[in-house]
């Protein structure tokens, strides 16, 4: 058995609610191994006295991107090596786990099995990272280089269709390390200036017939994994839910009757503000037109209406940022979410448990993360003052342990 650590602060984020008066959390071998009030003392054990901080557990981001490119330059994706890429995302994991976030999502990246297995590992400093390696995309689907030449678009090894193609391509991520499927479900019409989200989020085609969206999901439940979709508009999110699918992200754009539906089948929908807040704001000073803009800025107010009126309807909404990367998306960002679904409409307890025990409940691993408990993972993060009051404390985050090991003391 490793030294016992006794982490005291002030206040502690328990069960959904601040408790003050102080709170002493031992950990052993990694893990939380008693929760009490006070400073309690344990022999032999190392103290970490945090003093006037609120003890939260560590942050989740539910949907990110370790791609490994410069933000600035998107034809990266197409070019740039992958063992670069390799390396340029684990500077980008550690600086993430420094700043509050102890496990996250990657939806989407061929070099992210390799970093989370590198991280696992202990090999490298990062949060623990459910990788999707590369989403699965239909031929003039979500992600499609739709301008390029087949062969250009082909470079991203993205593309598959078909039932037996698709049970192929599952078993392949699953192979490389895959801990989650990504499948892209929804695009614009044809015509449209937006390709992968559409000119109209009301207004988007379903990419992926039934029978191989369920030929996804049927083979990456048989390994035991769950399937995210990328959903906007009503017929892509009623496929989803339809056949099966665990998680949808973005699930925007859709009628009271569709969001009756998710919320009834218990889908959980991931909100991805900040990455295409992020997104609009770089276009605009890389001098977008202004249609374009006007396109990004419809897809943000649909995005706000439908979380007020999915949260009205009983939809289960976790955090997840989208961002991918620096300069120009830093994952650091993601630390905006909370703030974001703040503004929006969630109080700031509503927004915490959305991104640390609704999030883990996402990942799958509400067992192992996102409270602090007995028995669960020794994630813990701490700020001054009380986020739940002001959540956007969580921008001053000064101390971050994961899996027992303390990785920044501010």
């Amino acid at each position: 058995m490793s030294q016992p650590i006794v982490v005291t602060a002030d206040r502690a984020y328990l069960d959904g609610s601040v408790v003050a008066g102080g709170v002493a959390v031992t950990v052993v071998d990694g893990a939380i191994a008693e929760v009490a009030p006070g400073g309690a003392v344990v022999p032999g054990a190392r103290t970490v006295e945090l003093g006037d901080r609120t003890l939260l557990p560590g942050l989740i981001d539910a949907h990110t991107h370790f791609l490994g490119i410069p933000t600035d330059h998107y034809d990266a994706l197409l070019w740039e090596r992958l063992d670069y890429r390799a390396i340029r995302a684990t500077g980008e994991a550690e600086r993430l786990l420094h700043a509050g976030f102890t496990s996250v999502r990657c939806l989407g990246s061929p070099v992210s099995s390799s970093l989370s297995r590198a991280v696992r590992e202990g090999h490298v400093a990062g949060p623990r990272i459910l990788s999707a390696g590369q989403s699965l995309c239909a031929t003039n689907g979500t992600w499609d280089i739709v301008h390029a030449d087949r062969r250009v678009a082909d470079l991203q090894e993205m593309l598959v269709d078909g039932v037996d193609d698709l049970r192929a391509a599952v078993r392949d991520r699953v192979r490389s390390g895959a801990l989650v499927i990504k499948i892209g479900l929804s695009r614009g019409r044809a015509g449209d200036r937006s390709h992968g989200w559409g000119d109209d989020p009301a207004r988007q085609e379903v990419a992926y017939s039934r029978p191989e969206i369920e030929a996804v999901v049927e083979e990456a439940h048989a390994a035991g994994l769950r399937v995210s979709a990328h959903c906007i508009g009503d017929g892509p999110v009623r496929a989803a839910v339809e056949c099966g699918v665990d998680v949808v992200e973005h699930g925007f754009g859709i009628d009271d009757e569709t969001r009756r539906m998710v919320a009834a089948a218990g889908v959980p929908i991931v909100t991805t503000f900040t990455g295409l807040a992020m997104s609009r704001a770089s276009s605009e000073r890389r001098g977008a037109s202004p249609v374009d803009l006007a396109i990004a800025d419809g897809h943000l107010a649909r995005m706000r209406e439908d979380f007020a009126r999915g949260r009205a309807a009983g939809i289960v909404y976790a955090l997840g940022s989208d961002l991918i990367g620096d300069p120009d998306q830093p994952q650091t960002a993601a630390i905006e979410e909370f703030v974001r679904a703040v503004e929006w409409g969630m109080t700031p307890r509503e927004a915490l448990d959305a991104g640390t025990v609704v999030a883990a409940s996402v990942l799958g691993m509400a067992d192992r993360i996102g409270r602090i408990a007995p028995g669960l993972a020794a994630d813990l993060v701490a700020c001054p003052g009380d986020p739940s009051a002001s959540i956007e404390r969580l921008r001053e985050i000064d101390f971050v342990m994961s899996d027992g090991i303390v990785r920044s003391t501010g």
